[in-house]
């Protein structure tokens, strides 16, 4: 182990795109760039130890996106008494943070908005717990919050809005879409861009066949 040579995959091939965040993140691959999923990345914590860390050292970028604010929603915002300002506030640092790294790298910066809330049976491995709970707060608790953070951003930065149809009639991230048998992530074959296709897109335009999705 200690004679080991670390190869980290962003340096072997340099692209001008990165996406990164928490361990959601990971969905925002797509060839062309370079990704850094962390797991465990609160917004919160990131913003105080700068979006640099995520960033692989003397990369050049003209386009940057970000991926946060799953984990503060699910664990941390509806403990404060007025999680909607808390919420609000979070996303204001959100977006200081964003533009301070935008004009640093002169990259056009994206923010993801963090996914819709699921039903809380859910079952979801310990390892996605904290303090002793897989969420803190109810759906509707959780789901106000996520919409006033995502409405705050909309306020400072460009965001990446996910389309409605992964939810089910209830208004929540319908199971369908998430790992099997349990977890808190988009099932692979679900990500925006596994197969080459946008979130952002209207379902009703999807190419009926490949020949049309390539032309």
């Amino acid at each position: 182990q200690n004679e080991a040579v670390t190869i980290d995959p962003n340096t072997m091939k340099r692209y001008k795109n990165i996406a990164f965040g928490d361990s959601h993140a990971i969905s925002m691959y797509r060839p062309g760039w370079e990704n850094v999923s962390v797991p465990f990345s609160t917004l919160h914590g990131s913003i105080n130890r700068g979006f640099e860390e995520f960033i692989p050292e003397g990369g050049e970028y003209d386009r940057i996106e970000t991926y946060f604010g799953n984990i503060d929603i699910r664990h941390h915002l509806c403990r404060f008494d007025d999680s909607i300002n808390e919420a609000k506030k979070l996303a204001r640092r959100y977006i200081d943070e964003v533009n301070r790294i935008s004009n640093k790298y002169s990259a056009e910066v994206t923010v993801w908005e963090p996914l819709p809330i699921e039903n809380e049976s859910r079952k979801v491995p310990k390892t996605g717990w904290y303090k002793g709970t897989p969420f803190y707060g109810t759906w509707q608790e959780r789901t106000d919050v996520r919409q006033a953070f995502i409405d705050e951003l909309h306020t400072g930065v460009t965001v990446f809005k996910w389309t409605g149809h992964m939810k089910n009639n209830k208004g929540e991230l319908d199971f369908e879409y998430m790992e099997k048998p349990q977890s808190i992530h988009l099932s692979r074959e679900h990500y925006p861009h596994w197969n080459g296709k946008n979130w952002t897109e209207d379902k009703s335009d999807e190419p009926s066949s490949l020949e049309e999705f390539f032309a």
